[in-house]
Parts: C-alpha cells; sequence; structure tokens
C-alpha cells in the first residue's frame, strides 16, 4: 500500500486514541503535539511519528497495530519509541538508537518538546536523551 494509505490511517488511530487528552498547558489538544512531530518529518516517518504516543499513553496497543497491517517499519519503530516498564530511561534510548526510523522520529520529538517551554526538569532530560542519541556521531 502507498504511503499516504499508512500516513491516513496512523492519523486516525492517533486522533481516536489521543482524544480527550491534553498537553501538559491543559489547553492544548495532545494530538496536537504527533501531528508537530509528524510535520517535521518526511512521508516515509508520518506514520511512526503519529503513532508514536499511543501504545505507551493510550489504549492502543502494538497488537492493535500489526492487526491493523501497518509495515514492519512501522511497527518496529513504534515499538522501539515505547518504552517498556523494566527499561530505565538510558536503556530506552539505547533502543530507540539502533533504529534509524525511531531514532529521527524520537529527535523530531525532543525537537518539539523543547520548543514546547518545557520545565527545567524535562529540558534536562531532553539535553540529556539528546547526548545519549548522539553517541557515535550517528546523529
Amino acid at each position: 500500500m502507498k504511503t499516504q494509505h499508512w500516513i491516513k490511517l496512523a492519523y486516525f488511530v492517533a486522533r481516536m486514541a489521543h482524544k480527550g487528552q491534553m498537553r501538559r498547558d491543559g489547553v492544548t489538544p495532545y494530538f496536537e503535539h504527533p501531528l508537530a512531530v509528524s510535520n517535521a518529518l518526511p512521508d516515509r516517518l508520518k506514520p511512526i511519528a503519529l503513532l508514536h504516543d499511543v501504545v505507551e499513553d493510550t489504549d492502543v496497543t502494538q497488537t492493535d497495530l500489526e492487526y491493523l497491517d501497518f509495515p514492519k517499519y512501522i511497527t518496529d519503530a513504534v515499538d522501539r519509541l515505547t518504552r517498556k516498564s523494566w527499561d530505565n530511561y538510558t536503556q530506552y534510548l539505547e533502543k530507540v538508537r539502533h533504529n534509524p526510523d525511531a531514532l529521527a522520529v524520537k529527535l523530531a520529538d525532543i525537537d518539539h518538546n523543547l520548543n514546547d517551554a518545557p520545565t527545567d526538569k524535562q529540558r534536562n532530560k531532553y539535553l540529556s536523551a539528546l547526548t545519549i542519541l548522539k553517541i557515535d556521531d550517528k546523529v
């Protein structure tokens, strides 16, 4: 299937999954975040960006995404972008770093979060993440 199909399906899934969720400011619909991340990336990565928080932050599961027949490159990247309860933050970032699609989306995610009035704690977390993700000049 064509990339545009996967973008539209990911848009629908993410929009419905994040319905009613708000950003930290309590005013902005959460869906605006994955949409902004996706808008910063090429079409091939847009479905991953749109879905990057759904498994971690909503009732949508990895199995649901596989059932919808998203291509493996999308489901694999979303899986890497989903922090598991047993992973500390560094372990999670190491998994992201080893998948080029997940890495590109994570960098766009961090960029959007850094430009969205983060708290000092969040800013430090994102700057630390950038250090880990850029090891070995991968970025």
